[in-house]
Order: structure tokens, then sequence, then C-alpha cells
């Protein structure tokens, strides 16, 4: 178990000037559930992150459920029209099997909702470059004013 400050080290560590500002606020109370045992923006996202993975790591015993399929396939047998019946009709059972139609319905809608988490991330780092370009502005707008007070202040000393 973390002491607090070494959560807070974890959290903030990369980022200490931000977390001087805001590392004692608290996040919003619409990034969680309606309840405490509901699920939140942050369980959803390492659930997923989690899911990715594994898929990732172990996608040979995915694909692999396919694969039998396609060695179906690749036998065509050399055979009398009623046995290539069969083939057609155990090719077809197997391309058209409720266990394949679920393996690429959740996978698709494992892509899709990556997608929508990087939408997440990305509309974040939106948000973090905006705040960028204000302080950009800020410093802009306070140089300009430097160097315009430092040029009456040079022609105040020249007159003198």
């Amino acid at each position: 178990m973390l002491t607090e400050e070494a959560h807070y080290e974890r959290k903030w560590g990369h980022f200490h000037s931000v977390g001087k500002l805001v590392g004692d606020k608290k996040i919003p109370a619409r990034y969680f559930g309606p309840t405490s045992i509901s699920d939140n923006v942050f369980q959803y996202l390492n659930r997923l992150a989690e899911v990715a993975v594994v898929v990732e790591e172990y996608a040979e015993i995915i694909k692999n459920q396919t694969e039998s399929i396609r060695d179906i396939a690749k036998t065509k047998p050399d055979v009398s029209p009623g046995g290539l019946e069969d083939y057609l009709h155990t090719l077809n059972t197997s391309l058209h099997s409720s266990d394949i139609k679920n393996l690429l319905k959740d996978l698709t809608h494992l892509d899709v909702e990556l997608r929508d988490a990087a939408k997440i991330y990305t509309d974040k780092a939106e948000s973090v470059r905006d705040i960028i370009k204000d302080i950009h502005k800020d410093l802009d707008f306070v140089g300009q004013i430097t160097m315009e007070v430092s040029s009456e202040l040079k022609q105040k000393s020249d007159k003198k």
C-alpha cells in the first residue's frame, strides 16, 4: 500500500509544476458513476486497456478459430457431387457459425471502444494544448508590455 506522499509522487511526479497548482484538487463528480458501485471512466479505461493487451498478446489463439475453416477450405475433396455438396455445407456452416459471428462482433465492439477511449485522450490533449496556447498568449502580451515599458524608460532616460 502506497503512502499518501508516494501516491502523490506517482501521480504528479512527471508534472511537478502542474501538481503544485492543482495536485490537491478533486476530480469532478461527473467522471464517476451515480453510485459507489457504478462504473466510472477510470475503471472503464483500465479494463479496456487490459482486454486490449490480452487480445493483442494472445491474438494467435483468436486467429486459430478461423484457421480450421481455412484448412477445411484448402482440402477440397475431389469426389462426387454429393461429396462436394457435403463439403460446401461444411464450409457454409463453419463460415456462418455463431461462434465466429460472435467473435467478430466482440472484436469489432472492442475496436470501437478502443477508438472511443482514444478520443477521450485526444480530447484531453486538445484541452491541454488550449491551456498551453493561452499561456503563450499571456506571455506574449507580458513580453510586449515589457518591451513597451523598457522603450519608454529608455526614451525618458535619453531625454535627461
